[in-house]
């Protein structure tokens, strides 16, 4: 097949590219500016013929981006909620808007299968259970907000043009090139230079964690047995706290237990949900099962960290 990935160079999208590329695909990387962080994320993939990037700003222009493809995988975001925060009008262009333009362009290229990954946040926190498909959207930072805008409007594009998407909300997501400014680098990070782990709150706000191997073969089994229209949850049962995973960090590299740097409660940044929790069920009875435990592969994930430290001084998104 003909694979079109926005948002290749990033976390999830790099790794869904090679995924794609080991089943065989041609893949179409679109990405909006080349870095040299980014461009390492891919580098392992640049000598496959079967792997192009374009660059476009689809915020600006999508013209075109589609023609051609099979299945669309549409990753590319502004992801950070914190950032959301302090100015919002990025997410609204890079998220919003350019997802408005990539599905105006694939509805005129006759795409068949699209797509469109999205978030737990999209429900807000959640005390108890877990949000199935059908929760209704409570967003508490823009950043969710616009996420959960993109996902209306694919389902009123569905309703109103038979547009073929699907959208996939994921819970926490981890592994190797993640974000530095992500939890679990940021944790390794301030471990290695022998810093107190920054915790915001005192430490309880739970997440629901999943490898980013096992949201790429989600992702592959919602695009080839998903029905049009759906939602699938991405998420596992692999839940914590952020305070054990930052014990666990100090665990791992095997750092003696020191004082943490926590946010007092009254100072803890608005819009950050305490608890995300999403049921598999409709995932799983498509044949998808997670592969990868927290258990088992979160130390293998804080190690490549510690391999690999001139990532962690990287600003990549």
């Amino acid at each position: 097949m003909r694979v079109v990935i926005t948002g290749v160079q990033g976390f999830i999208g790099s790794h869904l590219a090679a995924f794609s590329l080991e089943r065989g695909h041609d893949v179409i990387g679109i990405a909006r500016s080349m870095s040299p962080a980014k461009q390492a994320r891919i580098e392992r993939l640049n000598h496959n013929k079967s792997f192009h990037v374009s660059y476009a700003d689809l915020a600006t222009e999508a013209f075109g981006v589609t023609e051609g493809a099979d299945i669309v995988f549409h990753l590319a975001a502004s992801t950070s909620s914190g950032q959301s925060l302090l100015d919002p009008s990025p997410f609204l262009r890079n998220n919003y808007v350019a997802s408005f333009n990539l599905y105006e362009d694939a509805r005129r290229h006759g795409v068949t299968r699209f797509i469109h990954m999205s978030t737990d946040e999209v429900y807000g926190t959640i005390n108890a259970g877990s949000h199935d498909e059908s929760s209704f959207l409570k967003p508490s930072n823009p950043y969710a907000a616009t996420k959960a805008a993109c996902d209306l409007l694919l389902q009123a594009y569905h309703r109103a043009y038979a547009f073929p998407g699907i959208i996939a909300r994921a819970s926490n997501v981890y592994g190797t090139w993640q974000n530095p400014q992500k939890m679990i680098p940021t944790f390794v990070r301030f471990a290695l230079s022998d810093a107190p782990l920054p915790i915001f709150g005192d430490g309880s706000h739970r997440r629901a964690w999943i490898a980013v191997e096992d949201v790429c073969s989600a992702l592959w089994t919602i695009a080839e047995k998903g029905h049009l229209g759906d939602i699938y949850h991405i998420a596992s049962s692999d839940e914590e706290t952020n305070l054990n995973i930052a014990q666990t960090v100090l665990q791992v590299l095997e750092k003696s237990t020191r004082p943490f740097n926590f946010t007092p409660s009254h100072k803890a940044r608005r819009g950050h949900d305490s608890r995300y929790s999403l049921n598999n069920a409709k995932l799983l009875s498509l044949g998808w099962q997670p592969t990868l435990t927290l258990d088992a592969n979160l130390s293998v994930v804080i190690k490549w960290f510690q391999d690999n430290p001139w990532w962690l001084a990287t600003e990549a998104p």
